[in-house]
Parts: structure tokens; C-alpha cells; sequence
């Protein structure tokens, strides 16, 4: 692989990460001004406690529709 080849895969890989840090953290802080537990989210969103916690986290790569569900479940 050419460096600048790498240089971009460690970008995008980077990049990746932050955004899901980024997501996890906005939706910790909506599910919590909303009241809500990481369980009450899960049953709401129709997905594991344990996924939210790691969304939450940074960690695990879930699904565009995940992400949507997961939102809706805490805007309500």
C-alpha cells in the first residue's frame, strides 16, 4: 500500500471514529434530558440495552436504521 494510500485509510478510519464518539455522546445527552434509561430507549427503539451502552460509548458499528430508531426512541 502507497503512503498516501495509508494516509487516507487512517483518515477515514479516524473520522469514523470521532463521528461515532460524536453520536454517542448526543445521544447519552438526549436520552438523559428526556428522563430516559438505557433500557427504556432499548425497549423504545426495539434494540439490546447492551447496544445502546456501547453506541452511547463510542463502540460497536450500528446500522443507519439503528441510529434513526435510537434517536426517534429518545425524542419522544
Amino acid at each position: 500500500m502507497n503512503k498516501d494510500l495509508r494516509e487516507a485509510s487512517r483518515l477515514l478510519s479516524d473520522t469514523l471514529n470521532f463521528i461515532k464518539e460524536s453520536f454517542g455522546r448526543v445521544l447519552r445527552a438526549k436520552r438523559k434530558h428526556a428522563g430516559l434509561t438505557q433500557r427504556e430507549v432499548a425497549r423504545a427503539s426495539k434494540v439490546r440495552a447492551e447496544t445502546v451502552s456501547r453506541i452511547e460509548s463510542g463502540h460497536g458499528n450500528p446500522t443507519v436504521d439503528t441510529l434513526v430508531r435510537l434517536m426517534k426512541a429518545v425524542e419522544r
